[in-house]
């Protein structure tokens, strides 16, 4: 399990390549307070928090690291005791090229930054062909279009197929979601273009 950290402030926002645990709500009967989680690293390397309720009713908790390093995230509740040792890399940018509709943004623009701005009203107007190219070492794993704070899904786009995009919700309440793996580590890192 892989992740790589940002070199400015956005490394807060940066997740890691898997969720580390996941508990059920109180719609399902059984709630945190009721049924605490609790999680230790070797390292503190970041902060693990609850990024969402789903809509199947579990809490999903996601690790954010820091700064880099190696540490094992230990978890026990009274549904999951696991242990997963994560591994965090300096900020690598694994984009060669992102087009979309008749706009190309170079991968130049993602060496400094994970998240790009696009304006809102130029897209939403037509559906948009998107066309992602990865550096060599890169696949892109993941393409979704998600709201701001990444609680609901407008689309989940094939990886294989040509996709196209068209912005709803409303400015910077739309953004592009591509997740990138590193073909020999398998370390995954999430680029983002907001529309605003």
């Amino acid at each position: 399990m892989v992740s790589w950290t940002h070199p400015e402030k956005a490394v807060s926002r940066l997740n890691s390549d898997a969720l580390v645990t996941q508990l059920p709500s109180n719609s399902r009967s059984y709630h945190p307070k009721k049924d605490p989680v609790k999680f230790s690293m070797t390292q503190k390397l970041g902060d693990i928090k609850v990024t969402h309720i789903g809509h199947d009713g579990y809490y999903y908790y996601e690790f954010f690291p820091k700064k880099t390093g190696k540490t094992t995230i230990t978890t026990k509740s009274k549904y999951d005791n696991s242990k997963r040792i994560i591994t965090i890399r300096k900020y690598n940018n694994p984009v060669s090229s992102i087009k979309i509709g008749s706009t190309t943004v170079k991968g130049s623009k993602f060496n400094k930054t994970d998240r790009r701005y696009l304006s809102y009203d130029k897209y939403v107007k037509q559906k948009n062909q998107l066309i992602i190219t990865p550096k060599k070492g890169w696949e892109v794993t993941q393409i979704r279009t998600l709201n701001r704070s990444g609680s609901k899904e407008y689309q989940s786009l094939s990886i294989f197929d040509k996709n196209s995009i068209k912005p709803t919700g409303g400015k910077g309440n739309y953004k592009l979601s591509i997740e990138f793996m590193n073909t020999k580590t398998h370390g995954r890192i999430t680029e983002e273009i907001v529309f605003k």
